[in-house]
């Protein structure tokens, strides 16, 4: 069976959900903003996420969590690296 993991913006509705998730995994929750996110989904359910955070000429890539069951299997790899190529920072931290 292929997982067909889907990596894209965050849209308004994820967004709920990526607030709620990020309270549960207790993750930085400063500053949110839904423009700042990428979401990992499958089958339309948010899975992961991830954010970008500009911060003068660098840029912080933080608040990047996976649900439980959906962890070792290589999604935050997989948005870490969409958010890096996102990045238009000479620096990623």
């Amino acid at each position: 069976m292929e997982m067909e993991v889907l990596i894209c913006h965050a849209s308004p509705l994820d967004f709920s959900v990526i607030k709620k998730l990020i309270d549960e995994m207790w993750l930085d929750d400063r500053d949110l903003r839904s423009d700042q996110f990428l979401v990992a989904k499958y089958k339309e359910k948010v899975i992961g996420f991830g954010r970008l955070l500009y911060r003068e000429d660098v840029c912080e890539i933080c608040s990047v969590g996976v649900v439980p069951e959906w962890r070792r299997k290589s999604i935050g790899t997989l948005i870490v690296k969409e958010l890096i190529e996102l990045s238009a920072a000479t620096e990623v931290f």
